[in-house]
């Protein structure tokens, strides 16, 4: 497959999850920003904006959804816009504070991010990782709460707001999503969608990988 085209002015965001038993989660996001951020520096501010929207009790104050068998380690931001390689680290590791257990590493719970456009087949989602058992109705449930709904949304929300009322280096910006093919056909220049809201799956998720390899079978 070859490369994805790059797209001015944008900035891609990798969140490092770690989990029990040498689990991985990975989130990736972009944002658009009024002008470009390429140098280690501006990456690092950028970075720096996320991590703080992601979890500052101003921004989606994240930890507070997740136990502490599970940590963000870290948000990476890197030059999308084609000009340079350079990419910049804000490290954590920055541990949930929920009480309780969680669910088993594959599942999770998704946040459906509203954009401006219309169409078939799947649309940006992010998948969080760190499930707590009290975020399920009953044990051995698929359906999630009220209460876990509800603070998904403030989450979403919150996150939302942080990142675009704040600034990196000076340089104001926007998360979203970047299309890359339109009715299946790769666009010359890509397409960038901001986040309008999230809306909540009231449904336990699942991202089956996350189990890691099984061990037993080599």
């Amino acid at each position: 497959m070859p490369p994805r085209p790059p797209l001015a002015d944008t900035v891609k965001f990798e969140v490092l999850w770690a989990g029990p038993n040498g689990t991985k989660a990975t989130n990736i996001m972009y944002a658009l920003y009024a002008s470009p951020l390429t140098t280690p520096t501006q990456l690092a501010a950028a970075a720096s904006q996320y991590f703080v929207s992601l979890i500052g009790t101003a921004g989606g104050n994240i930890p507070t959804l997740f136990p502490a068998s599970w940590s963000i380690v870290q948000v990476s931001a890197f030059d999308n816009t084609g000009a340079t390689e350079n990419v910049a680290i804000q490290a954590g590791p920055v541990p949930g504070t929920a009480s309780g257990n969680a669910l088993p590493p594959n599942c999770s719970t998704a946040v459906s991010w509203s954009i401006p456009a219309h169409y078939r087949g799947g649309h940006p989602r992010m998948y969080l990782p760190g499930v707590p058992e009290s975020a399920i109705t009953a044990p051995g449930s698929n359906e999630l709460t009220s209460t876990w709904r509800s603070a998904l949304s403030a989450f979403g929300s919150a996150f939302l707001h942080e990142f675009l009322t704040t600034v990196a280096g000076g340089v104001a910006g926007q998360l979203g999503t970047i299309a890359f093919h339109r009715n299946n056909v790769p666009l010359t220049t890509p397409v960038f969608y901001p986040y309008s809201g999230g809306d909540i799956h009231g449904r336990l998720d699942s991202q089956r990988r996350r189990l890691g390899k099984e061990s037993l079978f080599g």
